[in-house]
């Protein structure tokens, strides 16, 4: 048996919880941004995809 190993007494209480970083938006100017991005992203693939399936049927 190992010495020392027991709880000398119960813990009481509970773990506090709340005010994380997840709690609110903490910089909506950067999530402004990153959907601005997304979007961007978005339309600039439609027009590569666009251009290129116009340029291949001119072609062939």
């Amino acid at each position: 048996m190992v010495k020392g190993a027991a709880v000398g007494s119960m813990p009481v209480g509970g773990v506090e919880t709340g005010g994380g970083t997840t709690q609110g938006v903490e910089s909506p100017g950067l999530l402004a941004v990153g959907g601005a991005a997304v979007l961007a992203a978005g339309g600039l693939f439609a027009v590569r995809r666009r251009t290129r399936t116009s340029a291949v049927r001119h072609d062939g």
